[in-house]
């Protein structure tokens, strides 16, 4: 219904089309209607283009949408914006993982867990960067507290079966 009302309240109003546009995007976005949101989301950013919040959203709609090349940038963007959620950092991380740039990912990975950010799945993939660098220790830490506090069974079973590969048997 809301959709519906941004969309004839844009015809009315056309001199608040942006801002409609945005309102429309966080509808869609909240529908999981990651498309129709990132356009929505792309008129607005013509008006605002370095609004922190919203080249978040962006960025999450391509994330959602499996565009990782493309959210990216956003993702930058909305870091260093004006709002900051700590998905940003878990977004980053992931993509840096993707691209095999573990180092890079560590960080960000850091910073979803500080910020209470999927901090289950930040930890396993924080462990998962630590083995790519030669950091076991870390590693099974970050994997032991993923097995403690997920309600992910798949998430439990992977932590666990590495847990099992890489720590010795007493």
């Amino acid at each position: 219904n809301a959709i519906t009302a941004y969309n004839n309240a844009e015809k009315a109003l056309p001199e608040y089309a942006d801002a409609i546009a945005y309102a429309r995007g966080v509808c869609r976005y909240s529908l999981e209607d990651f498309e129709g949101a990132l356009a929505d989301f792309q008129k607005y950013a013509v008006a605002k283009p370095e609004d922190g919040e919203l080249n978040f959203l962006i960025g999450s709609c391509y994330m959602n949408l499996e565009k990782e090349a493309d959210a990216k940038p956003y993702l930058l963007k909305a870091l260093n914006g004006t709002s900051y959620l700590p998905e940003t950092n878990f977004y980053l991380g992931s993509i840096s993982m993707d691209e095999e740039d573990y180092e890079a990912a560590i960080p960000y990975f850091t910073a979803a867990i500080e910020g209470d950010c999927f901090t289950d799945f930040s930890s396993y993939n924080r462990g998962v960067c630590y083995l790519h660098t030669d950091q076991a220790e870390e590693a099974v830490s970050d994997f032991q507290y993923a097995v403690e506090h997920t309600t992910d069974p798949q998430l439990l079973s992977d932590s666990q079966n590495i847990l099992d590969q890489i720590t010795p048997k007493f």
